[in-house]
């Protein structure tokens, strides 16, 4: 769990993820899919609503989502707690 949680921060950090989290901003039009906050672009974050088995694999577009900060904090609480998340853009 750790070397996961360490793999994915570095994936995160990578050229590659953060190309592509410029991409994903910028097809969510800079706004967050949960609540609509447009108005704050540096509150945006960029969720993955799904993870690949393998941390070093890539996750297509189509599995990430534009969120603000309380957003992507509600969504995580939610599965923390046994629930299946989706709450954002679903």
């Amino acid at each position: 769990p750790n070397s996961l949680k360490r793999k994915r921060a570095e994936v995160s950090q990578s050229s590659q993820f953060k190309t592509q989290r410029e991409r994903i901003l910028r097809r969510d039009d800079w706004t967050c899919q949960g609540c609509g906050l447009d108005d704050d672009p540096d509150a945006l974050e960029v969720h993955h609503a799904r993870y690949p088995q393998n941390p070093e694999d890539h996750v297509p577009d189509s599995w990430l989502q534009t969120v603000c900060g309380p957003c992507n904090l509600a969504e995580r609480e939610d599965r923390l707690h046994g629930g299946k998340g989706g709450r954002v853009g679903g």
